[in-house]
Formats: C-alpha cells, sequence, structure tokens
C-alpha cells in the first residue's frame, strides 16, 4: 500500500478497523469513563467544596476481549481470585459512540472501567493499561487502542460506579 499520504488514507484505515472489530466477534459492553468536570460541579452540602466522589458517563461501545489468565493467590489474609483480559477497541467505533477525546488525545485512559457481559454474567474491570494500536507501516498512525483489564475479586470494580449504601437508621 506504501506511505499514508493524507489523513484521507487514515480515515479509510480507521474504517477497517472497525469492519475487522464487526466481522470476528463483537461484544457490546459499556465504558464509563472518569468525568473530571463533575467534582467540580458537584458541590459539598455542607463546606461548599467539590465532592470526593468520582463521576462516570456511560457509553454504550464495541470491542473484541481476550481471555488472558485467572490467578489465583491464598494467604493467611484470604484468597484473592485476578482475572487479566485484554480488549481491542476500533477508533471509529469510539467516534461513533461519541467518547469525547481527552487531553492528550486518547478516548480510554487508566482508571475508565469497561462492564462486559460474559456467557450471562455482568463484569466489569478496572482498565490498568491503555496502548495506541494498529500502527500501519510503522508510522505515527494507528486505528484503535489495545485495553489490558483487571478484575480483582479483593476489590471489585463495580464498587466505583455503585451508589453508595446508606444506613436508613
Amino acid at each position: 500500500m506504501g506511505r499514508l499520504r493524507s489523513e484521507c488514507d487514515l480515515a479509510y484505515l480507521r474504517k477497517i478497523s472497525a469492519e475487522t472489530v464487526d466481522l470476528f466477534g463483537v461484544d457490546d459492553a459499556i465504558l464509563y469513563k472518569i468525568d473530571a468536570d463533575a467534582r467540580c460541579r458537584t458541590k459539598d452540602a455542607l463546606y461548599s467544596e467539590p465532592s470526593d466522589g468520582l463521576a462516570f458517563v456511560a457509553y454504550k461501545i464495541k470491542a473484541n476481549f481476550t481471555e488472558i489468565a485467572d490467578t489465583h493467590e491464598a494467604s493467611e489474609l484470604g484468597e484473592t481470585d485476578v482475572f487479566t483480559n485484554v480488549a481491542f477497541v476500533s477508533w471509529n467505533l469510539l467516534e461513533q459512540a461519541g467518547v469525547p477525546l481527552d487531553d492528550i488525545g486518547d478516548h480510554i485512559s487508566e482508571g475508565d472501567l469497561i462492564e462486559l457481559f460474559y456467557k450471562g454474567a455482568r463484569l466489569i474491570y478496572d482498565i490498568k493499561q491503555v496502548d495506541r494500536a494498529g500502527y500501519h507501516n510503522n508510522t505515527q498512525y494507528w486505528t484503535g487502542y489495545n485495553l489490558t483489564l483487571d478484575r480483582n475479586s479483593k476489590y471489585y470494580p463495580d464498587r466505583k460506579i455503585l451508589p453508595p449504601i446508606t444506613n436508613p437508621g
């Protein structure tokens, strides 16, 4: 194919990447992106300071997931299971879902969450690492993201987005 000559070539390659995700096993998922501005909008009722909690915005996306490893650890403090997965998300599919770019020009950041519906179960993973992927011919042009996902049974990622439990008494 040779060199990329313009942004039109990049748009074409990103379209192919999105079609590849559609052709080879699409998994519906929900991306929970940290909303940094929401913390500033939400004020503490007593002191009028920004609230401490994280706020997430949900986006319905498509991705390819690969199960990598399950690690079981046992100690005198109890047992811990760590599930590690890898996902590929196409740049075009994120644009179609309306996921905004952050300050460095990426759609997804470490600390975001991704929810996967797998074999009848709802699983939420922490995004531990985000790598740009799909570089074409060793150029600066890329077409998607490789995500390293972790789910730890000691500290479930679900705790970040579930509403806090309040004491009725």
